[in-house]
C-alpha cells in the first residue's frame, strides 16, 4: 500500500505544479512547456492507475499511458532546454523528433496484440501493488536509444548554451542539468535496483518543480523583453535590466555601445567591473534612498547621456531595476551654448555698465 500511496502524492503533486503553472502561465511561454505541464500529471496518473489495476487489460491501458512520458515529455524537455539555451531548432529536426516519437508510440500501442514492443506480459500482484512482468520486444530496445539521444542532445545543448551563450541564464541552465541529472539515474539505476516501483514519477515531480522556478525567470525576463522590444524599434535608447540582487537580467545594442562592458557581462551574473558597474552603484543607491525616478547626466566617451533608473515590475511585484539611456549630447550643448551666450551677453552688459560709470565719473571731474 505505501507504494500506491507514493504513485498518488507523486501524482497530486504534480497536479499541484501544473495548476500553479497555468496561474503562472503568459502569451509569451513557448508551448511546449504548456504540453509539459498537461502531459505530466496525466502520465503520473497512469502510473497509480497501473498499481491499482484490477486486471491485465487495466495494467496494459495505463501501462499505455504511462509511455506518452517516455516518448513526448523527454521531447519536449530537449525541445524547452534548447529553447532556455538560444539554440533555435529547425522545423524539419522538430518534425523529425514527433515523427520518431509517434511511431515509437505506435509501436508502445500494440501492446497485447503484438510483439514488437513487449514479446510477453503478464500482471501479477505483490503487497497489494499490481505489476507488469514483461519481456522486451524490438521497438523496446528503439525506445531506449530514443531516450538516450533526447538525453545526450539536451546535454550538449546545457554544454553549449553554458559555454557560448551569455544571454542564457547559469542558473536556468544550472537547474536543466539536475533535471536531466535525476531523470536519467531515476529511469535507468532505480529500474535496475527494483522493478517493484518506478521511479520516474518521482522525477517528473524534481522536473515539474524545477521548471516553475525556471518559469519564474522567465516571466522576469518577458519584462525585460517587452520593454528592449519596443525600445528597440525607436531604435534610440539605451536599456538595461538587472534584478534586485544586481544579476544582470538583458540589455541592448544600445546600452552595448555606451557600455562595451556589457557586450561579454552574462545573464544572472554581476556586469563585470568597470566603468558602467561603478555608475550602477551610484544611480541605484541614489534610486534607493527615496524610490523616486529623476534624470541623472553623465560623460563618456566625449558624449553627454541622461540614464534614467525605476523599478523593474512583474504586475504588482519589484522584481528589479530597469535602466534608461539617453544620448542627451545635442540637448547638454544646446544648453551649454545658452549659457555661454548668457555668460558673454552678462560680460558685455558689464562692460557697458562700467564703461558709462567712468564716462560719468569723468563728466564730474
Amino acid at each position: 500500500m505505501d507504494v500506491i500511496v507514493y504513485y498518488f502524492i507523486t501524482a497530486l503533486l504534480t497536479l499541484v505544479c501544473s495548476i500553479i503553472y497555468f496561474w503562472k502561465w503568459r502569451r509569451s511561454f513557448e508551448l511546449c512547456y504548456t504540453i509539459v505541464y498537461m502531459l505530466i500529471p496525466f502520465v503520473n496518473v497512469g502510473y497509480l492507475l497501473a498499481a491499482v489495476s484490477k486486471d491485465l487489460g487495466e495494467a496494459i491501458t495505463a501501462t499505455k499511458i504511462t509511455y506518452l512520458g517516455g516518448c513526448y515529455l523527454m521531447m519536449l524537455i530537449m525541445i524547452s532546454i534548447f529553447t532556455l539555451c538560444q539554440i533555435k531548432l529547425p522545423r524539419w529536426a522538430v518534425f523529425t523528433a514527433m515523427a520518431v516519437s509517434t511511431s515509437v508510440y505506435i509501436s508502445v500501442l500494440t501492446i497485447g496484440h503484438s510483439d514488437v514492443f513487449y514479446k510477453d506480459v503478464s500482471m501479477v500482484v505483490e503487497d497489494g501493488v499490481s505489476v507488469l512482468k514483461k519481456s522486451y520486444g524490438p521497438m523496446h530496445s528503439v525506445f531506449y536509444a530514443l531516450l538516450f539521444a533526447y538525453f545526450g542532445l539536451s546535454i550538449a545543448a546545457i554544454i553549449y548554451g553554458f559555454a557560448a551563450k551569455t544571454e542564457a541564464s547559469r542558473k536556468n541552465i544550472i537547474m536543466l542539468s539536475a533535471t536531466q541529472a535525476f531523470g536519467l539515474f531515476a529511469f535507468f539505476i532505480g529500474r535496475a535496483i527494483t522493478d517493484r516501483i518506478e521511479w520516474t514519477p518521482m522525477a517528473y515531480v524534481f522536473d515539474a518543480i524545477v521548471y516553475l522556478f525556471i518559469i519564474d525567470r522567465l516571466a522576469l525576463y518577458d519584462v525585460r523583453s517587452t520593454i528592449k522590444e519596443s525600445m528597440a524599434e525607436r531604435n534610440e535608447n539605451g536599456f538595461l535590466a538587472l534584478d534586485l540582487k544586481l544579476n544582470l537580467l538583458g540589455s541592448n545594442e544600445y546600452a552595448k555601445t555606451v557600455f562595451p562592458d556589457l557586450i561579454y557581462a552574462m545573464v544572472d551574473r554581476p556586469v563585470p567591473e568597470g566603468s558602467l558597474s561603478k555608475h550602477l552603484q551610484i544611480w541605484i543607491n541614489d534610486f534607493k534612498r527615496d524610490e523616486v525616478t529623476r534624470d541623472r547626466t553623465f560623460k563618456e566617451y566625449d558624449r553627454v547621456f541622461k540614464v534614467r533608473v525605476s523599478y523593474l515590475m512583474d504586475r504588482n511585484r519589484k522584481r528589479g531595476y530597469q535602466i534608461d539611456i539617453f544620448d542627451d549630447t545635442e540637448m547638454q550643448d544646446f544648453l551649454n551654448s545658452i549659457s555661454d551666450y548668457n555668460k558673454k551677453l552678462l560680460n558685455e552688459n558689464l562692460a557697458k555698465d562700467k564703461m558709462i560709470e567712468d564716462l560719468v565719473r569723468e563728466k564730474k571731474n
